[in-house]
């Protein structure tokens, strides 16, 4: 098919790639054996107002990528090796980046403070930002831990690291764990985005001050989900997620609600309350689920209102029934051992801020 553009007497040094396209397209159609007929290149030349050198290099580099059996490059191959030569060489980079890590980190928290600490233009320093000649890192507060706590937390990973067949080391498959752990949910947010009309009026939510925000605990239990043989289902290890808190009758009236209007009420978690919610909730509720097996290990972190693994009441709790059920408490300051801190928890906030309250 022969391109049907129209001639122009405006010569142009380069063509764009949908241009080289229609022309590689009529080359290859007219061709025999990739061998063009006589004035074919000539005759695409005078059509794009190009030289025919130019379209016989590209025909060229087509036929080469053809036999080669790699995709066409319709790429005129100029980018990056015409223009003004880069000023950003090498040495510059190793300069600039020598003198920003002589300057101390309290002056590097933005561009504009670290411009003025290198005497340099700001809006100069931010090309070179986004030039990739220095880059940006956002850095949290860690744990400061003990050389202690480093070992009981190595030790922990390295207990889930077994020795198998022919000797060799094989991850834990952690089917028979359960991950517990604590969240405070809060019923909205200071700060949240609306997507509104034109002339649309501005919501207004307001409270009278962010310390009456509505907060709650939930105690949440999650395993790893499962392919069950015996139900021939998917198990998606959801045990539960209970909230520590009551409905409780109001005791006198206001101008919020009348007396005796349930009202939400939450109350502090300590040990005996968290023994409380494991005797009752938790595990009775492991075992009326657990997909199979009867061996089970109850993994939460070391926070105070948690019990120890050889709780009495627990432990009694735990067997009963005939099972092998334990407790087995993380490192100190370990939120990354559990499933719950890793995203689960996250996941949970998002689902609950998607609307509002």
């Amino acid at each position: 098919m022969t391109p049907n553009r129209p001639k122009t007497q405006c010569k142009r040094k380069n063509l764009t790639p949908a241009e080289r396209a229609e022309v590689v397209a009529f080359l290859i159609q007219v061709s025999d054996e990739l061998q063009p007929p006589i004035g074919a290149i000539q005759e695409c030349a005078a059509r794009y107002a190009c030289s025919s050198d130019q379209i016989s290099r590209l025909w060229r580099r087509t036929v080469q990528d053809i036999k080669a059996g790699n995709p066409i490059n319709y790429n005129s191959g100029r980018k990056g090796r015409s223009g003004r030569k880069t000023l950003l060489t090498t040495e510059f980079r190793l300069d600039l980046n020598h003198a920003i890590e002589l300057v101390p980190l309290e002056d590097r928290t933005d561009i504009r403070t670290l411009a003025n600490a290198l005497g340099i233009a700001k809006s100069t320093l931010h090309d070179y930002f986004l030039a990739g000649v220095f880059r940006c890192h956002t850095t949290r507060l860690k744990p400061m831990l003990t050389d202690a706590q480093r070992v009981e937390r190595l030790r922990f990973a390295a207990s889930f690291v077994h020795r198998g067949p022919a000797n060799r080391l094989k991850f834990d498959s952690m089917m028979d764990f359960v991950h517990l752990d604590e969240k405070w949910f809060y019923l909205k947010k200071d700060k949240q985005r609306f997507y509104l009309g034109e002339f649309e009026e501005d919501p207004y939510i307001s409270v009278k001050n962010k310390n009456y925000i509505v907060k709650v605990m939930f105690l949440v239990a999650v395993a790893r989900p499962r392919w069950v043989a015996k139900s021939h289902r998917i198990w998606d290890g959801k045990i539960g997620l209970w909230p520590f808190a009551i409905y409780e009758p109001a005791q006198r009236s206001s101008k919020n609600r009348a007396a005796g209007t349930l009202e939400l009420k939450t109350y502090n978690v300590d040990r005996d309350i968290y023994r409380q919610a494991l005797c009752r909730m938790v595990i009775p509720r492991i075992k009326a689920i657990w997909p199979s097996g009867k061996r089970v290990v109850l993994q939460h972190d070391n926070a105070k209102p948690h019990v120890e693994a050889d709780d009495p009441e627990v432990v009694a709790a735990c067997r009963e029934g005939g099972w092998d059920m334990k407790i087995r408490p993380q490192p100190a300051n370990s939120p990354d051992y559990n499933a719950n801190d890793l995203g689960f928890f996250a996941s949970l906030q998002s689902l609950h801020f998607t609307s509002v309250h």
